[in-house]
């Protein structure tokens, strides 16, 4: 996000309440299950976005939290700030009640303006706390759309989802770019970046080429349809081994009904659309299909470099590179240390912003993280090759 066109308060006000109208309509069972491990209940994402709003109002003056229970409940995977319940324990305690996290949600924004008038908290930290529920904003959509998939058949109007659809892409072109030393990360001009994007620095690019729009779903089918879910030669090993124990042959949510392919969409059945892009895939998987085409999956600078000019993706886009630091990466400071870089271990990178990202919060040089065998977040495939 470059720039501020609204005050902090402002920008404070609006991103707490879009939390809220994620959730608005959804029957309260919606907002307590969770049906996997890697997903989060909604009312933890809203319980745990407050609780970070408390901690960074705190930390100077080390008040007493508003419940000690809270930062257990609440905490995420800050070590630092103490014990925390595990990940996939979230979806075990029926307490706190969805109202009593609502009213905690109004308790500390109410905290936070009061504070943020009297110019007693700093703006950068209130800023990383709302950029940090946007990204919960985007797990909220992932975690609702896995949650509501579990229901299949069960589930009626689905029409204010219909935003979270890839859209139709039309015939496939391949951008080149020349080699050379380039410049990657974010600029030193003021906006605001999380601390992985940091700091900028060169690298060397060979000549590249990349394609223009995502991989289809029609483009997809044909890997399927060529028994490559069964074709050990295309898969790395982990992935070999990720489909044979998970029994994957298709891409998450899809399933055949005896005569076609469809797909499960936020709980609701529906007829795969072939232009549109194919979505909710793995690494392995985008590996594997890359290997298929005799391609492969571009760097996360390839990807830099090609998404410069462009405006958000449909689909979150795998990269080849590991999730690493930069060369003279600085982690933010205080409890917001362990924001980044602790994740810099077994995983991949992924540009480019997808249909769930928040508005204002996606910028080329955004850094987006999973694990290799991840597939409920919003991603695709896009295509590379080397010019000889």
């Amino acid at each position: 996000m470059k720039g501020h066109s609204i005050k902090i308060e402002d920008n404070f006000t609006l991103t707490r309440h879009k939390t809220l109208e994620l959730i608005s309509g959804l029957p309260i069972e919606d907002l307590c299950i969770q049906p996997a491990a890697f997903v989060s209940p909604l009312k933890w994402h809203i319980g745990h976005t407050t609780w970070i709003f408390e901690k960074i109002i705190n930390e100077k003056d080390q008040n007493p939290s508003i419940n000690s229970q809270f930062d257990f409940i609440f905490n995420s995977y800050y070590k630092g700030l103490g014990a925390h319940n595990l990940q996939a324990n979230r979806g075990s305690l029926s307490r706190p009640t969805v109202d009593e996290i609502i009213h905690y949600f109004h308790q500390i924004n109410d905290q936070v303006l009061s504070k943020i008038k009297r110019g007693e908290i700093d703006s950068k930290m209130i800023e990383l706390g709302i950029q940090h529920e946007k990204q919960h904003q985007e797990l909220m959509i992932m975690d609702l759309k896995y949650i509501l998939s579990q229901s299949l058949g069960l589930v009626n109007n689905v029409e204010h989802f219909e935003c979270y659809t890839p859209t139709e892409i039309r015939k496939n072109n391949w951008s080149s770019f020349d080699g050379g030393i380039k410049e990657f990360g974010a600029n030193n001009d003021g906006a605001f970046y999380f601390d992985n994007e940091m700091p900028r620095h060169q690298e060397i690019i060979r000549p590249f080429e990349i394609q223009s729009t995502l991989v289809t779903n029609g483009d997809f089918l044909e890997f399927l349809n060529a028994d490559a879910y069964q074709r050990s030669e295309l898969w790395l090993s982990d992935g070999w081994d990720w489909v044979n124990r998970e029994n994957i042959r298709s891409p998450l949510y899809w399933f055949h009904d005896g005569k076609t392919w469809q797909e499960n969409f936020f709980g609701q059945r529906r007829e795969i659309n072939l232009q549109a892009p194919v979505s909710h895939i793995s690494f392995y998987e985008a590996d594997a299909y890359a290997r298929f085409c005799e391609k492969r999956l571009p760097s996360e600078f390839e990807l830099e470099l090609s998404l410069n000019n462009q405006d958000i993706s449909d689909l979150w886009i795998w990269s080849n590179s590991s999730y690493h630091p930069y060369p003279g990466f600085k982690p933010f400071k205080g409890f917001a240390k362990e924001y980044n870089g602790k994740f810099m271990s077994g995983q991949l990178t992924l540009r480019g912003g997808c249909i769930a990202t928040p508005e204002n919060h996606y910028r080329s040089t955004y850094r987006n993280f999973y694990r290799p065998e991840n597939r409920w977040q919003f991603s695709g495939i896009k295509l590379a090759k080397d010019i000889k």
